[in-house]
């Protein structure tokens, strides 16, 4: 998977938790996507986003090709 945050401002603390358990953390410096860890499969997803800015939007998608059509 890979994902994408729209911020005023950067870095974005940014956290994916499936079913309840914190699998990632990572300090997003730009609007550029990035990949998200695989190796484990979930039925409850969750997101954290931190910043002292506003957040004008996050995308979360399967491949890079389907977050370029969000």
């Amino acid at each position: 998977g890979c994902a994408e945050v729209v911020a005023d401002t950067y870095p974005v603390t940014f956290k994916l938790y499936a079913d309840g358990a914190l699998k990632h953390t990572q300090a997003v410096t730009s609007r550029s996507p990035f990949r998200l860890p695989s190796g484990f499969m979930a039925l409850d997803w969750q997101i954290e986003v931190e910043t002292t800015g506003a957040i004008q939007g996050v995308s979360v998608a399967n491949s890079m090709a389907e977050l370029a059509e969000t």
